[in-house]
């Protein structure tokens, strides 16, 4: 009787452990996921872009860079799908917060990825500046807000919402 009550308070016991590691690695999951804005887009990555360059210059938003990672695979005889970064900002904008804490120069320019999954839904994501912010000196800056209500709203745009 005592071997089946301890066999029976083992399994207990990993079985806690399990849903305990589980519990703990989807909190850690939804956290990291608090730190980026994610929509899925009605157009395929490369319309999605250009329709990303399109906001962009219509706003007069400087485009410093755009990056086809699958052209840049393809090039070393690699496969993958869409992927694209865009680079963008303002130095109006960035300046003053690299002001405040000249590392944020890692985080700026801007960047939003547009990129398609395995099911060939197309993504588009970018890191909020307000989570950012908390890692330099310039957390509670009105330019942070800003930034990010632009990159949402050209998210939403660009993904047809």
């Amino acid at each position: 009787m005592k071997r089946v009550i301890k066999s029976i308070m083992t399994k207990g016991l990993m079985i806690l452990g399990i849903l305990t590691i589980s519990v703990i690695s989807v909190k850690a999951e939804s956290k990291s996921e608090e730190k980026f804005y994610t929509v899925k887009s009605s157009f395929n990555a490369k319309k999605t872009i250009e329709k990303i360059e399109e906001i962009l210059k219509d706003k007069k938003i400087e485009v410093f860079a755009r990056i086809d990672h699958k052209k840049n695979a393809e090039d070393v005889k690699m496969e993958l799908r869409e992927s694209y970064v865009i680079l963008f900002g303002s130095p109006k904008a960035g300046t003053p917060l690299m002001v405040k804490d000249q590392k944020l120069a890692l985080e700026l320019p801007l960047k939003i990825l547009v990129w398609e999954d395995s099911n060939k839904v197309t993504w588009v994501r970018y890191r909020k500046m307000s989570n950012i912010s908390s890692d330099y000196s310039v957390d509670n800056h009105p330019i942070v807000k800003k930034m990010d209500e632009l990159a949402k709203n050209i998210v939403d745009k660009s993904s047809g919402l």
